[in-house]
């Protein structure tokens, strides 16, 4: 079975599941970077187009902050910057990730949110910093949200750690922050 075919699977079952509670479905776009910082060897810009579902779930609720389990599928398109003697490469990928959205503030009035999670990737190629196709992915939010008359914007920061895990070659990883635009409708 393809990757494409599998992803897909995943996101439908997950989605099917979580529309038991309606809470609300999310559209978002997200310009990351590799942050050298953290690791990375090479400037690599990335770009985000994501699609989920978000649900109340007070099982995952921390100090009785209200919560929510999001599931959100995404596609990613990256661009390395090129390091002697490899080109400018570029590359595309499919990730699935589950979350807990925490919500600070009055529901009806402008708030914080902070978002936990993991989920995995498939690229469809290798790089300097990803020696597998297959990769585990750690993400962290944290934004803002704003209201509105059908569903909500939020704008934040994100932070997504690719890498295989040490499952596979030297596992540099990459290291991705950036912003994140997601409206809820």
């Amino acid at each position: 079975m393809k990757p494409t075919a599998i992803f897909a699977s995943i996101l439908l079952a997950g989605l099917a599941a979580a529309q038991e509670q309606r809470y609300g479905w999310y559209m978002g776009i997200s310009y990351m970077e590799n942050a050298k910082i953290l690791g990375s060897s090479e400037k690599v810009v990335a770009r985000m187009v994501n699609f989920g579902y978000a649900r109340r779930d007070p099982k995952i609720s921390l100090f009785k902050i209200p919560s929510q389990l999001v599931i959100q599928g995404y596609y990613i398109s990256t661009q390395s910057a090129g390091l002697s003697p490899r080109p400018v490469e570029n590359a595309n990928g499919l990730g699935l990730l589950v979350f807990g959205r925490y919500r600070f503030g009055a529901p009806d009035r402008i708030g914080v949110y902070a978002d936990i999670g993991w989920g995995l990737q498939y690229v469809d190629r290798l790089a300097r910093d990803l020696d597998s196709n297959v990769n585990s992915t750690p993400y962290l939010g944290l934004g803002i949200r704003i209201p509105q008359p059908q569903g909500e914007i939020l704008v934040g920061l994100q932070y997504l750690h690719v890498s295989n895990g040490g499952t596979n070659g030297s596992n540099r990883g990459q290291n991705f922050i950036g912003l994140a635009l997601n409206v809820r409708f």
